[in-house]
């Protein structure tokens, strides 16, 4: 992301989809490539989870530092830096829990089934600007899928992992 509003060859939030909430990993354009016909892709939504509870926890540390110093300017800066990481964050849970965590019917929260009964998987490894595939970059078996997902583990994860889906998603 890019800070600045006045920065003409840069867009602000180049990754970020505001629209649907989750980030892109991969562009429309691949270099040496050219165009996707799938469009753009998002595979591990728990990356994009994780580098947005960061971004907010770094912002609230300098936020303290700055603040402790006397410098407000600074804890301004910083205060925007952690509403932005959460804004972030909770956009791309929220994405997670509608696009690639798959319930049976109602996960909780708000959050209903978005897929056709056809669809079957409990996880979708990728998300495509066209489709949803239960698949990963460097394998289709069923824990590669749901590791991509799970993985890292993190304080985050506690709020990314919607309880229905888990208890649906393992075996009983």
């Amino acid at each position: 992301a890019n800070p600045s509003e006045e920065d003409n060859y840069f867009p602000r939030w180049r990754h970020k989809d505001w629209f649907v909430g989750s980030s892109w990993a991969s562009g429309i354009i691949k270099r040496d490539v050219g165009p996707d016909p799938s469009g753009r892709n998002q595979e591990s939504i728990s990356e994009a989870v994780n580098a947005y509870d960061a971004l907010s926890l770094y912002g609230a540390e300098m936020m303290d530092v700055f603040t402790a110093d006397g410098d407000t300017d600074k804890a301004e800066v910083a205060r925007n830096v952690r509403d932005t990481g959460r804004m972030m964050l909770v956009t791309e849970i929220t994405a997670a829990k509608s696009y690639w965590q798959v319930c049976d019917g109602d996960c909780g929260a708000g959050t209903q089934r978005i897929y056709p009964p056809a669809f079957s998987p409990k996880v979708v490894g990728q998300i495509w600007s066209d489709s949803a595939q239960m698949q990963t970059w460097f394998g289709s078996s069923w824990w590669k899928v749901f590791g991509i997902q799970l993985m890292p583990q993190t304080a985050i994860s506690e709020d990314l992992w919607n309880p229905i889906w888990i208890s649906e998603m393992l075996p009983q």
